[in-house]
């Protein structure tokens, strides 16, 4: 590989391809998760793969009325938009290691639903929802799966 493939691959994490299975989740359990990891053209070293799992509530009400009047007496009508961070957690499913180029990994662990947060909700103005991503932690841009919606119930 070129120095100038490396240093894409470093800027953007195209080092591997890194998805996230989860099974279904439910409060007060756990939930297995799968890491895979696909490996491309160049052996790489990570520090560790790990998941991040959160849980958002967020709430929009939009045009609500104030009660209030600016000076030419028209009534304040205003957006509100507030999210709040429920939870955000990071579980470690493996350490240091070496991954041949072409290799195929998968790593595996489990995720812990607290039973006081609430379940996976859609409604006209608020929201609960869940979250994890994978990623490998290595030098330059971490490959990661993306953020993955979840349903917890």
């Amino acid at each position: 590989m070129g120095f100038l493939s490396k240093l894409k691959s470093s800027l953007t994490g195209s080092w591997a391809d890194v998805t996230l299975d989860v099974a279904p989740a439910q409060r007060g359990e756990t939930a297995a998760v799968t890491v895979n990891v696909s490996v491309k053209s160049e052996t790489i070293r990570i520090k560790r793969v790990y998941v991040e799992f959160r849980c958002t509530e967020k709430v929009k009400i939009l045009n609500h009325q104030t009660g209030k009047r600016d000076a030419e007496e028209r009534e304040i009508v205003i957006d509100v938009r507030k999210s709040e961070r429920l939870l955000n957690e990071e579980i470690v499913l493996a350490g240091a290691q070496e991954l041949a180029a072409e290799s195929h990994h998968h790593f595996e662990g489990e995720l812990r639903i607290p039973a006081h947060l609430p379940a996976s909700f859609e409604g006209r103005h608020a929201s609960i929802s869940w979250s994890a991503k994978a990623s490998l932690d290595m030098k330059g841009n971490d490959p990661d799966s993306g953020w993955q919606n979840l349903e917890v119930r």
